[in-house]
């Protein structure tokens, strides 16, 4: 298991991403983007990058629902998310992906503990705030969490989104 899979508790659901994605679009101007990506991604966490306009956020948005190919098929382990031949598009609430943002979405009027413990299921308090800084380490951004704890929650969140920016 890899450090960042440990420190996210463990709950990483252990099944591959298989991704066969095409999708066409106007860019800006009268030109047309393609996107033609095939992609197995391990359990934990996966880092995409690439050229600015590569596709990277309509790849995701594709995985995470956000978006439909045009065609293609998406799946986690055996549980197909979307199939164009099959008609099928789980929406994205049922599709059990996150990925984080390009332009970050943090709630302004959230401390940063309370951004990144959002997204978490319920569980005792306690449990919550020990992932929150689980979570936090594994990202190298305690740091930033604990020197901002005393700043308006929108303030703390500001910075924390500068920080994380650069």
């Amino acid at each position: 298991m890899a450090e960042n899979d440990a420190a996210l508790g463990g709950e990483v659901s252990g099944e591959t991403l298989t991704a066969r994605v095409r999708k066409t679009h106007l860019g800006d101007g009268p030109q047309l983007f393609q996107l033609d990506v095939a992609l197995e991604a391990p359990p934990g966490i996966t880092i995409l990058f690439g050229a600015s306009g590569a596709g990277k956020s309509t790849l995701l948005d594709c995985i995470a629902g956000l978006a439909q190919p045009d065609s293609g098929n998406i799946a986690v382990g055996g549980d197909v998310v979307f199939d164009s031949d099959d008609k099928l598009n789980v929406p994205p609430q049922r599709r059990h992906v996150a990925y984080v943002f390009q332009h970050l979405a943090l709630f302004p009027h959230m401390t940063v503990e309370h951004n990144v413990a959002y997204g978490l299921p319920a569980t005792a308090e306690g449990a919550k705030a020990a992932r929150v800084a689980e979570i936090l380490q594994c990202f190298t951004w305690n740091r930033c969490a604990s020197e901002n704890r005393e700043k308006s929650p929108a303030a703390k969140s500001s910075e924390w989104l500068w920080r994380a920016r650069w």
